[in-house]
């Protein structure tokens, strides 16, 4: 949750790094919930990863998240 925190800060600062093109990649996404908020925050391309025995857990929250502002994370 802190990461999320700090993400939306640094989003809503203008602070965030620039690559080109933007993206976001979480290593070890587990419920998702940093990678969908930079990505709700940023706007950023986003891909999340985890173990495979999380991912089906980790697509469900992505999918339920669809419709909120974001396009829909890569999940890996």
């Amino acid at each position: 949750m802190a990461a999320a925190r700090h993400l939306e800060q640094l989003a809503l600062q203008g602070r965030l790094p620039a690559f080109d093109p933007p993206t976001a990649l979480e290593l070890g996404s587990g419920t998702g919930l940093a990678g969908l908020a930079a990505a709700v925050a940023t706007g950023l391309a986003t891909t999340l990863t985890d173990l495979e025995e999380v991912l089906p857990a980790l697509r469900r929250n992505v999918a339920a998240t669809r419709g909120v502002g974001l396009g829909a994370p890569h999940v890996t």
